[in-house]
């Protein structure tokens, strides 16, 4: 099988399902911004709606949409109990997560990514995705995962949506039931395995410090002041890192970097986009 995916995109949970399921798949990247793959090949001779996630099965046949893909991979994996049997009550409430996911969750950060949407609209749009969270946070008390204590389908799915936050400004840390979800979901290996393999996390090595760390001091009040108005502006997490403090015209000034996070390739290039936008001015 091959996976058609884009870095951080919504492919990323099939991707978890693939390799939570053992079955042997091999990855293809596809940028959503050029519709071309690396090898330059038109992505839209591949699948006309031009968007990730495209699985194509080694017989040649393509099946795309995310929660039709994780089942079709969960029903190959016999035995992994990825996702309830067809026909149960408790698939079809695998269903109605997913379906939940897709409607309520995954588009509602649609606008958030788009440099386009007015700030008015955005400020809506994350009001909206904290109810659905409140929802969501009251589901998983009481819970390892939103089927109960073992991983399912749907777990992907919400993972991965999840992920996003951060990156559009929205503070998910009052929810502490989806909080303590992402955290077990991130220390599972197949999603490890994912985020790694699209370049998402730094891999994980076998070094280790015995030597005690010096702790870090405390950002000052203006440099976090300046954070949160350029993290608002660019609408990604930025981190400012004092490198050395000189002395210039008799006063200490401080001297470093400006970090800008990003979750993928689409990300990086809108963020690109907003900036041009704003030098355009």
């Amino acid at each position: 099988m091959k996976l058609y995916y884009s870095n951080g995109a919504c492919s990323l949970s099939p991707h978890i399902v693939l390799r939570e399921s053992g079955l042997p798949f091999t990855l293809v990247r596809a940028n959503t911004k050029t519709h071309a793959l690396d090898d330059g090949t038109d992505y839209y001779t591949i699948n006309p709606k031009g968007c990730v996630p495209l699985l194509e099965l080694d017989n040649g046949q393509r099946l795309s949409e995310g929660p039709a893909i994780v089942q079709y991979i969960a029903d190959q994996a016999t035995g992994k109990n990825l996702a309830p049997a067809n026909g149960t009550w408790e698939r079809y409430r695998a269903q109605e997560w997913l379906n939940f996911i897709t409607s309520e969750l995954h588009k509602g950060y649609s606008p958030l990514f788009r440099p386009t949407t007015p700030d008015e609209y955005k400020t809506i749009a994350r009001d909206n995705l904290m109810k659905k969270y409140e929802f969501v946070d009251a589901s998983l008390a009481g819970k390892q995962y939103l089927m109960g204590d073992s991983f399912s389908v749907p777990d992907a799915y919400l993972f991965t949506v999840t992920n996003w936050a951060k990156h559009v400004g929205l503070d998910l840390s009052k929810f502490a039931n989806v909080g303590a979800f992402m955290e077990r979901m991130a220390a599972r290996p197949a999603v490890q395995a994912a985020l790694e393999a699209e370049g998402l996390v730094k891999k994980l090595g076998a070094e280790f410090q015995l030597t005690a760390t010096k702790p870090k001091k405390e950002k000052s009040r203006d440099i976090k002041r300046v954070e949160e108005e350029l993290s608002d502006l660019l609408m990604a997490q930025v981190d400012i890192v004092v490198k050395k403090r000189v002395k210039r015209a008799g006063r200490l000034e401080d001297m470093g970097e400006i970090v800008i996070q990003f979750g993928s390739l689409d990300e990086l290039n809108g963020l690109i986009d907003r900036l041009s936008n704003q030098t355009a001015r």
